[in-house]
């Protein structure tokens, strides 16, 4: 905190705004607060989630200290000169529930850089045959990816699952004349839950299914979610408000995904770029359709996902930037 205030008051110049995310709520919007009243800056909070929420998963939701984090998140959150908000219902949950007024909606866009690495990435998946037209490398496994943090709000133990469903399909079921394709899956990340589940996933006995866990460098991280053919998401947004940046990254960089199903992830994975699923059993037969469709035609649901994750690419991260700003 008090590095947070040097920073602010004799660190950097006297600032016009001072822009800050939430969360963390504390002791950030606490410093942010101050410092902005003794500088004479406009404090804007841009709300990705609520953090007393988080702290909910850890602790209960009825949990004393709990309680007084939202006490200390609603007020000092009420104090600011605007509102960022990423979903439409957190805006009007701030509008209603807190009675701040006229939240701005600012809507997820991918990272410019992440579109140029996608390029390079999709070519060490095809090849271009003599008349020059450029299709998937032939009896290749289909690469899925899926990112955490390996905390409670995100159970694995669901894709776990999903794996060994498609495993059994792949092995004892052909759909037509398509075959199921093998997976290779890599979970990225690092978090508490991380040996629970690779312990877990040690125990698994697949034999067309590959899973392996890593943590990437912020230059590896868009290389391996562009050269993937499927997005996984096992969000489930801890206040039921915001959006996984997760699935932004990834179809920022053109790859379509398939989401857990919660109330506001409409918002970002729709009919055009990706699926939502409840279940295991849901996600393991997406994996087949999307596998099978893949194989057999350009025509069928995965490319027209694949078309739409590409027109998401065409958001252009500064631009919605600064429109977003300039509405306040």
């Amino acid at each position: 905190m008090l590095q947070l205030f040097w920073i602010l008051l004799f660190s950097i110049a006297r600032p016009d705004c001072i822009l800050v995310q939430n969360p963390p709520a504390i002791p950030t919007l606490f410093v942010a607060r101050v410092g902005a009243w003794l500088t004479g800056a406009r404090l804007i909070i841009d709300w990705h989630n609520y953090g007393y929420t988080l702290l909910g998963i850890k602790l209960g939701p009825s949990h004393p200290i709990v309680h007084t984090a939202k006490c200390f998140e609603r007020f000092f959150g009420r104090h600011a000169y605007a509102h960022l908000c990423v979903t439409d219902a957190m805006a009007a949950d701030l509008k209603s529930n807190w009675n701040i007024r006229d939240p701005q909606l600012a809507e997820l866009a991918p990272l410019d850089s992440h579109a140029d690495k996608q390029q390079s990435c999709k070519s060490l998946l095809t090849c271009r045959g003599a008349d020059g037209i450029v299709t998937m490398l032939p009896d290749r496994p289909m690469l899925v990816v899926s990112s955490t943090s390996w905390t409670p709000d995100e159970d694995f133990s669901v894709l776990l699952r999903a794996l060994e469903l498609y495993d059994y399909a792949c092995s004892s079921v052909q759909k037509g004349k398509s075959k199921l394709p093998p997976l290779m899956v890599v979970i990225t990340g690092k978090g508490p839950l991380r040996k629970h589940y690779e312990a877990q996933i040690a125990q698994l006995a697949l034999r067309t299914v590959r899973i392996v866990t890593a943590w990437l460098t912020a230059e590896d991280y868009p290389l391996l979610l562009g050269s993937a053919d499927l997005g996984i998401s096992l969000h489930t947004s801890s206040s039921g408000l915001d959006l996984p940046m997760k699935v932004v990254d990834m179809l920022g960089c053109g790859t379509p995904v398939c989401a857990y199903r919660f109330s506001c992830i409409g918002e970002l994975v729709t009919e055009a770029n990706g699926l939502v699923f409840d279940s295991a059993e849901e996600l393991a037969g997406q994996l087949q359709d999307l596998a099978i469709s893949q194989r057999s035609t350009h025509n069928g649901t995965y490319w027209r996902l694949l078309q739409g994750a590409a027109a998401f690419r065409q958001q252009d991260w500064s631009t919605n930037y600064h429109r977003v700003l300039d509405l306040l």
